[in-house]
């Protein structure tokens, strides 16, 4: 995973590189250090987040959000 790909990561899943570090029991200083390519992610971290990320991006379509629901004659619409 290149340090591009990992930032893009972090950044589409909402967390910071301190939130990763606890997550994966890793120290901020070693996640800052893929983060700026001093040293590579880990094999099984990359595969991890990958795997993370292509089920964060396919939420929505699995699981659609709820649509506003219209008001029936009479009745005020929620969104009021």
């Amino acid at each position: 995973m290149t340090p591009e790909r990992w930032r893009e990561c972090v950044n589409t899943l909402g967390y910071s590189n301190g939130d990763m570090a606890r997550m994966l029991g890793r120290t901020p200083r070693r996640v800052n250090r893929w983060y700026s390519g001093k040293n590579a992610v880990p094999d099984d971290v990359a595969d991890w987040v990958e795997a993370w990320v292509a089920e964060f991006r396919s939420w929505p379509t699995r699981n659609p959000p709820p649509q506003p629901r219209h008001a029936a004659p009479g009745e005020r619409d929620e969104e009021d």
